[in-house]
């Protein structure tokens, strides 16, 4: 805070994987940061929640590319893992933290976006914040890995009509985090990735 920061975002990989993360944001929130984290919510338990809670988090972002729970798991290559991340965004839902969805724009899931939002309204949620797919981190970095990636979007025609609803949808009011240019810059990107890696 004396630095002029006041906002403070935990991201990763897993920001959970740190045992000390409750410790991190309790000692940023007595600083008086507002605090986030993006986390995929499989390592949240009630404990983990009230901690959190009690430690002065402010909002945390949960991340659904699918609401269909055998494809969620295959994209996160994960068990269960639909089911770990429903159960989390709902307990936390029930406190004081703000609950929102994060969701990666990309092939398997672009006929679902539409849906992921009017299931985060329909939680109650704050909204879904979107990001375009990049390349993994723990991938020897290729400038062409969409090219061999099952997860990119191939029609880019499609990809582009969704982020055209996705901005009429923030227009009308829907619960989008992100801005109209920022929405913008996604078609941008998804035309020639290779001009932004």
């Amino acid at each position: 805070a004396d630095s002029g920061c006041f906002y403070l975002g935990f991201t990763g990989g897993e920001p959970f994987l740190r045992k000390d993360l409750v410790e991190i944001i309790d000692y940023a929130s007595k600083l008086g940061l507002s605090l986030t984290i993006t986390s995929h919510g499989q390592f949240i338990t009630k404990e983990t929640a009230d901690a959190l809670v009690a430690a002065g988090l402010t909002g945390i972002n949960i991340s659904l590319d699918s609401l269909i729970p055998e494809k969620y798991d295959e994209i996160r290559g994960c068990k269960n893992g639909h089911e770990k991340a429903i159960r989390t965004i709902r307990m936390l839902s029930r406190t004081k933290i703000k609950v929102s969805l994060a969701s990666i724009i990309m092939q398997p899931n672009l006929d679902e976006i539409e849906n992921i939002i009017n299931w985060a309204e329909k939680e109650g949620l704050q909204g879904v914040n979107f990001q375009p797919l990049i390349q993994n981190f723990s991938q020897e970095f290729n400038p062409v890995w969409f090219n061999n990636s099952e997860l990119w979007p191939r029609d880019y025609a499609k990809v582009a009509g969704l982020i055209d609803r996705l901005i009429e949808m923030k227009k009308s009011g829907k619960k989008i985090h992100n801005s109209i240019p920022q929405l913008k810059l996604f078609k941008v990107y998804f035309a020639n990735p290779l001009e932004h890696t």
